[in-house]
């Protein structure tokens, strides 16, 4: 028994269907570049500053949540404000942790003013460095 071919002497579908993908493939990458750069549009060089945080390779994160009494996580373990420099302190003298120097705070929107403010106070009386995290401004 001798093998037929199957698909049409013409098969015009199947040689176009490559050219559809590289086709989408033409219109996505210029859409999704614009995801993949930090900032698009102005490139601005940004002048030394003595503000400019050092890096910071083994931080503490606190991250303070909005409500009457605000509720406080130090790295993701629920901790009340009369207990979180006893916190800070048992994870500095834990020896299983590297040297823990600064303290990040991850604050609502919503929280107090003076809440952040007595948690950095809280911060700096043990001898860490103390920071807060933000967002851009328009994101």
């Amino acid at each position: 028994m001798k093998l037929q071919i199957t698909l049409p002497s013409k098969p015009g579908l199947l040689h176009f269907i490559p050219g559809l993908d590289l086709l989408a493939l033409i219109l996505v990458i210029p859409l999704m570049g614009a995801s993949f750069s930090q900032q698009s549009g102005v490139a601005v060089n940004l002048p030394e500053s003595s503000f400019r945080l050092q890096r910071i390779d083994n931080p503490v994160l606190i991250t303070v949540s909005g409500g009457n009494p605000p509720r406080i996580w130090v790295n993701k373990k629920s901790v009340p404000m009369h207990l979180l420099e006893r916190e800070l302190e048992e994870m500095r003298n834990n020896t299983q942790q590297e040297l823990i120097t600064t303290a990040l705070i991850q604050a609502d929107g919503e929280v107090p003013h003076r809440v952040i403010m007595q948690l950095e106070d809280r911060i700096l009386r043990i001898g860490l460095n103390c920071a807060r995290i933000g967002r851009i401004s328009g994101q």
